[in-house]
């Protein structure tokens, strides 16, 4: 299964039903401006919690701004 979501004013997104198991955390594009990330984000989660690099709850992905020319 693959799920989209368009982050809001903020950056911030969030998947009402999110099973237990394993996914990858992609981002398809940057916002205007910045470099857009283009790794793959290993993610587990379980009942309780979304574990990532062993920090819990939370994941993010940085976005690096572009250089004015």
């Amino acid at each position: 299964t693959v799920s989209v979501a368009t982050s809001k004013l903020g950056g911030t997104i969030k998947f009402k039903t999110v099973f237990p198991g394993n996914y990858i955390l992609s981002q398809l594009t940057a916002p205007e401006g910045y470099i857009k990330d283009n790794k793959n984000y290993n993610i587990f989660i379980d009942r309780n919690y979304i574990l990532f690099n062993n920090l819990s709850n939370s994941f993010v992905i940085k976005n690096t701004k572009k250089e004015d020319n």
